[in-house]
């Protein structure tokens, strides 16, 4: 069958009747219409959820709330991990989806506070992994970035100069490659 025909389904919480795409079904979606017909349907889940939230952790210094900071399981970055009907998924993307409902394929759940035990819903946003990227280098989490906005500039600037991507990477400090990348907009796309 085809990943982009939509199989119709009833949910199994309301009884409506919805469109899903295959490939949902396959990842363990597509036995409830929205988000909230299956938290409806498990308040369990929403409870044990909580009960493994710290909501007195000091005030963030730049947000200015308190991060609530999820103490049960980890992943090696430091993410909580929560297991939802035999699954485990990311604890923030959980307490994301809960206030919205299901993420699109290629979003992500991003932390305003860069704290990734973090599952306040305040503190996180909705982006792609550009945007990740984006937020990494403008909140210097990426120390072994070799690109950086002002050595973009210059590498488009030596190239309306007229130098070869080879001399520009060699100025920069970075590979002809990466000087290509950044030239064509495949990298840095979003520097002015």
């Amino acid at each position: 069958m085809p990943r982009n025909k939509s199989i119709t389904r009833l949910c199994e919480n309301c009884g409506k009747t919805f469109s899903v795409k295959p490939y949902l079904i396959s990842r363990g979606h597509g036995r409830f219409c929205s988000w909230s017909c299956f938290r409806a349907s498990k308040p369990e889940i929403h409870e044990r959820f909580w009960s493994k939230v710290d909501k007195n952790a000091p005030i963030h210094p730049i947000i200015g709330t308190r991060c609530w900071v999820w103490t049960s399981n980890m992943d090696d970055e430091g993410y909580g991990l929560f297991s939802v009907s035999e699954k485990s998924m990311r604890a923030h993307v959980f307490a994301y989806q809960e206030a919205h409902g299901y993420l699109l394929p290629g979003f992500l759940v991003l932390h305003h506070c860069d704290n990734p035990p973090c599952v306040r819903e305040s503190h996180m946003f909705v982006g792609t992994h550009v945007d990740n990227m984006r937020d990494c280098v403008e909140k210097g989490r990426l120390p072994q970035a070799k690109l950086t906005p002002d050595a973009v500039r210059l590498i488009r600037k030596l190239n309306t100069e007229g130098a070869s991507q080879r001399e520009i990477g060699r100025r920069v400090g970075t590979s002809h490659t990466n000087v290509g990348y950044v030239l064509r907009g495949e990298l840095w796309s979003w520097v002015p």
